[in-house]
């Protein structure tokens, strides 16, 4: 495990949180309050994507289908399950689900194929994004190692380049062609960074020193192509710098901030997507109390709720699921292979030779 990776995942999720705690302090004290930069947390999550797939498949013989397959039911199984309870609420009662307004899409919130219209989960868009990565990703993987990274990054430059020459109109061909693609090669181009041990430490903290006042002085972004050199291209240089400094920072993750922080990155994929279940329950509770009359206060509890119920959907939900699939397709493979021997077995007992 890279700590510094579980730190940024981390720092990604609770920038999420935050930036939607925000924005809904904003909806129940009807003061419109918002926090654009915490949705930078998505680009940072794209530049790990990028980087982690490099490291897990490296120097690994790994086929395309059993990489998909892998990304499948490591993503998918939470997000169902999630969508599935979404969906009981959306029947009941419409208005809570996506209560900033549009149209929500049921049959695409389980597909993952954008339309334009809203998932039952509001964080999903971004799994449509990752996914299209990790296709991309595997039709490199038959490529030999070397010019699996050339593949995969030529590829999506090619499909941003599409939607800048093109500029389509269609939902589906301007999220094929978005450039928050382009956060994903930074993400390969920081693993090739973190790969080289020979760079000097402090070239890293440089680039993190440089990623944040980039951070601090770039303008916000309200564009997809804004975002990426707002807050893309700060991110990959603060998150390379910070994963070249693994040993630094695993010794302060002995400390009790260290600690947490890792514990939310391990959690942040269930945090990411059970956050809005939490957020629109804290909600309710601090609208009947009257503490969205004091900000600071309300974001607090409202934070504060949506790590508590992100950590038990890790803790109760994920990884029970993750064991139960593990040991489902241990068995699986069991009992092919008991079959395999069977008929090895049985053709071996009922062959005849000629005379």
């Amino acid at each position: 495990m890279l700590y510094s990776v579980q730190v940024l995942r981390a720092l990604a999720a609770v920038l999420v949180v935050v930036c939607h705690a925000i924005h809904k302090q904003g909806q129940i004290s009807g003061t419109g309050a918002t926090w654009e930069f915490g949705g930078s947390g998505v680009d940072l999550f794209f530049i790990i994507s990028g980087f982690i797939m490099c490291y897990v498949t490296m120097n690994r013989q790994v086929t395309a289908r059993g990489f998909v397959k892998a990304r499948v039911l490591r993503i998918v199984p939470l997000y169902w399950t999630l969508s599935l309870v979404a969906l009981a609420v959306y029947l009941v009662n419409p208005a809570v689900v996506n209560s900033s307004g549009g149209t929500t899409t049921i049959v695409n919130s389980f597909t993952l194929i954008p339309t334009g219209d809203k998932f039952l989960i509001q964080t999903g868009w971004t799994l449509s994004y990752e996914f299209l990565f990790y296709l991309v990703f595997a039709a490199s993987l038959s490529l030999p190692m070397g010019r699996r990274l050339a593949f995969t990054c030529a590829a999506l430059l090619a499909l941003v380049a599409g939607g800048v020459l093109l500029s389509p109109a269609n939902p589906t061909l301007k999220f094929v062609t978005s450039p928050l693609l382009l956060e994903f090669v930074m993400g390969i181009a920081a693993y090739l960074y973190v790969r080289e041990e020979s760079r000097p430490l402090p070239l890293s903290v440089a680039l993190v020193a440089g990623g944040i006042l980039a951070l601090c002085v770039m303008p916000p972004a309200n564009t997809a192509d804004a975002r990426v050199i707002s807050y893309g291209l700060p991110f990959m240089m603060i998150f390379a710098g910070l994963v070249r400094m693994e040993l630094l920072v695993r010794r302060a993750c002995e400390t009790i901030p260290g600690r947490l922080a890792t514990a939310i990155g391990a959690a942040s994929y269930s945090l990411y997507l059970a956050h809005p279940f939490a957020l629109a329950a804290a909600a309710m509770i601090v609208k009947r109390s009257g503490i969205q009359n004091y900000p600071v206060l309300s974001v607090v509890v409202l934070v504060a709720s949506a790590l508590v119920a992100g950590y038990a959907c890790f803790s109760l939900v994920e990884v029970n699921l993750n064991r139960w699939i593990k040991s489902a397709s241990r068995k699986r493979t069991a009992r092919l292979s008991e079959t395999v021997h069977e008929a090895v077995k049985q053709t071996k007992t009922t062959r005849t030779w000629p005379q």
